[in-house]
């Protein structure tokens, strides 16, 4: 009888050692995987930002070519609802990317820190626009703490595109120099969204 029980025991106990080994490895597998720092990938956002950018290359195109005619549809008011409509959509991507990640922020980051700077190239075309304040808007990017990167760099594509809906009412046309200043500034912050997502979608920190 002796004999039966402490083989029993040591069953037991060697059952008990390897749940706690294996238990002690689970945690240690779970331990190494990777940590995800930013957001899932969302296909709508890389979408949206791609379409935008379309519409805005090709609006500008046309509004060079109307302003270069003195085409009455060079005018702001001729071209209002675009703004509307076309800012609206980027709230509407703002809106998903706050909900993905609603207590994220992005503190140091150099492409936003870069985008901002851009934002500065504006601040001579609308000096007499008293709507809009770029020190502020520039200040909000650089601290980082409004929300996560993609919020961040789709601010920075409301605000470029609030800004040249800015300056097309202040001068009522957006002849071609000041076209030359504000497509490559609308692109670098698409693409910079756009690469941002493809990141994600790839696994890329």
């Amino acid at each position: 009888m002796t004999v039966k029980i402490v083989i029993r025991n040591r069953r037991r106990s060697h059952e008990h050692s390897l749940w706690i080994c294996a238990l002690f490895l689970w945690i240690l597998i779970a331990g190494c995987a990777p940590v995800r720092f930013v957001g899932s990938y969302d296909p709508m956002i890389d979408r949206g930002l791609t379409e935008y950018y379309e519409s805005m290359d090709v609006f500008l195109s046309e509004m060079e070519r109307a302003s270069a005619s003195s085409s009455v549809k060079a005018k702001f008011s001729e071209n209002a609802k675009f703004y509307d409509e076309s800012g609206a959509k980027i709230d509407a991507l703002l809106m998903r990317a706050k909900a993905a990640e609603p207590k994220a922020n992005c503190i140091g980051s150099d492409a936003v820190s870069s985008l901002a700077g851009k934002l500065l190239q504006f601040k001579s075309l609308v000096v007499a626009t008293e709507d809009l304040n770029i020190d502020e808007i520039v200040n909000g990017l650089k601290s980082g703490e409004g929300g996560s990167c993609t919020v961040q760099i789709l601010r920075v594509v409301r605000a470029n595109h609030d800004l040249t809906a800015a300056i097309h009412k202040h001068n009522d046309k957006l002849t071609k120099p000041v076209v030359a200043i504000i497509r490559p500034t609308i692109e670098q912050g698409v693409r910079i969204g756009v690469t941002t997502e493809l990141a994600k979608k790839r696994g890329e920190k």
